[in-house]
């Protein structure tokens, strides 16, 4: 992989990152201040656990179709340089979903910190920014396939 394909994924990962705790801390500090799981860790925690694995089995399901892809905008695409890139968005985006399912998983032990829903809501999210970023790329690549 190319440091500027690197930088380029790197540059995505960290925006998509960027947004997420941004708005825990708009949330946080303006919108939601008042609002808490304090009492409904353990239904925040199942919602959530439940979100990670449907959207690892979406992230399976997304690489699947780009190695069963073939064409021109795909050979484009590798010439590029940019599928490296794309792999190395899919692994951090598994490994972000991997920290929510962790973080959810201890909203449902009997941990009573709020800081855990709001870093599992938070990394929620970021993963629904890179998987929707990956689900258009995909997109873009499968369109005159």
């Amino acid at each position: 992989m190319k440091i500027k394909d690197f930088m380029t994924g790197l540059t995505v990962i960290a925006l998509c990152n960027g947004v997420g705790f941004g708005a825990l801390y708009l949330s946080k500090k303006y919108l939601f201040h008042t609002v808490t799981f304090k009492d409904n860790l353990g239904n925040l925690g199942s919602s959530l656990v439940t979100y990670s694995t449907a959207m690892m089995a979406l992230l399976i399901a997304m690489v699947v179709v780009i190695f069963g892809l073939d064409g021109p905008r795909l050979d484009n695409f590798k010439k590029g340089g940019y599928l490296h890139t794309t792999y190395f968005i899919y692994m951090i985006t598994f490994l972000e979903l991997g920290v929510t399912m962790c973080l959810s998983l201890l909203c449902l032990s009997n941990i009573q910190s709020i800081k855990v829903a709001s870093y599992s809501l938070t990394f929620s999210m970021i993963t629904f920014l890179l998987i929707g970023f990956l689900g258009i790329q995909l997109l873009n690549i499968k369109k005159n396939n």
